[in-house]
This record gives C-alpha cells, structure tokens and sequence, in this order.
C-alpha cells in the first residue's frame, strides 16, 4: 500500500498530531495517508492535510520513503515537506496537534517505522528558511 505524510513546516517548527483510531491509538504523526488509485504522491498528500487538518497546503520536497509493515500490511511511507499559510483546525483524525521544534521530535512515542522520517526532519528543518510571500 502506498502511503503519504506531510511534515508541515512554519517557523521553524514541524506540526505532529496524535492519532484517534482504531489502530495505533495515542501515537504520533506527520498527517497524512494512502494514495488512491489515480492518485500522484503530491496530490494525495494535499487531499490528506485538507481532509485531516483543513488547510490547503503546498507539497514541496520529499523527504524519504520508509517501508513498514503494521497488521500484515505492507505500507511504503512517502514522506515530503509541506507549507501552509493556513494552521491546521478540524482534526478529525487526531485527538490532538502540537507545533514543535525537531529536536522536540524524540520525546514523543512514533511508530519504530518513522525513525528514518524523524532523523531526515532533524537534518533539513533547521537548515530551511520560510518561503517568500
């Protein structure tokens, strides 16, 4: 299954939610999800941040891709930076969201699987500046 997370970026901070299902409850993410059939990467994960967290964001550079494998599942996460001038409300699948700086990144409880995602963000976020408006 092809999968896609946004790492939400502004002010040098990087927005993680905290998921609300069945599985993996209470965990921590980059929102996002599966890419339907038809679908870019790109613009499966602009439809996941408006569907999640109801901004319409930019899909810019990506970051890595990760393979995992929960319930049987083999899922190929495609991780990519995003930008929004809008902030996320709504969050209907996640019981909460938190702006936090990267190094904040190791003191929430991710899946094992999203290391590789979480050592990359801590390798470009600091380095990126804000894109010109």
């Amino acid at each position: 299954m092809e999968v896609v997370c946004g790492v939400l970026v502004s002010d040098g901070k990087v927005f993680i939610g905290r998921r609300r299902s069945r599985h993996a409850n209470g965990v921590w993410e980059f929102p996002g999800g599966k890419v339907e059939a038809g679908e870019s990467e790109a613009d499966a994960l602009a439809r996941e941040l408006k569907e999640e967290l109801c901004v319409e964001a930019k899909v810019g550079e990506k970051l890595c891709t990760i393979l995992d494998e929960q319930e049987g599942w083999h899922l190929r996460v495609h991780a990519y930076l995003c930008h929004s001038e809008q902030r996320p409300h709504d969050l209907c699948a996640h019981s909460e969201g938190r702006w936090v700086d990267p190094e904040e990144l190791t003191q929430y409880a991710f899946q094992p699987a999203d290391a590789p995602i979480i050592q990359k963000v801590l390798e470009v976020v600091p380095c990126l500046s804000e894109p010109k408006k």
